[in-house]
């Protein structure tokens, strides 16, 4: 008898959101790893998630919350559309 057990998720951006089904990485109140915009905000946690404590986040009830997972300390970040996509671009657009 074999036991498997789930690790992490790897996917992009627009594929993490559409699991979890969460707001795309563009969207209003979409960071993954925190709830509210700013410095100091409050850490999303794997309970918070299944609770849905910040409905603008939530789009639906993701399939996978019937795994026993975390599904914000499982999801890595999606280096594409946060870094190169995101802060880079940012860099460049400040910097002129």
């Amino acid at each position: 008898m074999y036991t498997i057990q789930v690790h992490s998720f790897i996917c992009d951006s627009p594929a993490r959101a559409y699991v979890q089904c969460i707001k795309s990485h563009g969207g209003y109140s979409s960071c993954e790893r925190c709830m509210e915009p700013g410095i100091n905000a409050n850490k999303r946690t794997d309970q918070s998630f299944v609770l849905q404590s910040d409905e603008d986040h939530h789009i639906g009830e993701s399939p996978l919350l019937t795994l026993p997972i975390g599904l914000v300390s499982r999801f890595g970040i999606d280096y594409m559309h946060c870094i190169c996509l995101g802060v880079i671009c940012e860099n460049c657009l400040y910097l002129g």
